[in-house]
């Protein structure tokens, strides 16, 4: 470990540290810390130096609780679907998935548009 003096953590890293699910229970937290620790430059650990599971620097997705993934997916489907005017062939391309793939997750979330032969 090193021999740095740290006046603490900042309170939005105490409120991660406190709502995380810790999956790799005291062993990730303590390896968390020690990350933080050989990245900070200044002398409180900040949230952009906190690293789990591969989110290193990714303040903007470790900050933020995260929607539900049945949520989140549906969000996905309809902004590509929207992007590419409603044409499912297009949309699985944006996705990089087959239009197979497309239309399984289009039925499993319900999602309809007037556009569609299906809802005339």
């Amino acid at each position: 470990m090193t021999r740095r003096n740290f006046a603490g953590f900042e309170p939005d890293v105490i409120e991660f540290f406190k709502n995380y699910q810790w999956p790799g229970n005291i062993r990730e937290l303590s390896n968390s810390i020690e990350r933080a620790v050989l990245l900070e430059e200044a002398d409180t650990i900040r949230m952009e130096n906190v690293s789990l599971s591969g989110m290193a620097g990714r303040r903007e997705f470790a900050a933020r609780p995260l929607k539900n993934l049945e949520a989140s997916e549906n969000d996905l489907l309809v902004q590509a679907l929207e992007l590419s005017n409603w044409v499912q062939k297009d949309a699985a391309s944006r996705l990089g998935v087959t239009a197979r793939k497309l239309n399984y997750m289009i039925h499993k979330h319900g999602i309809t548009h007037a556009k569609w032969r299906k809802n005339k």
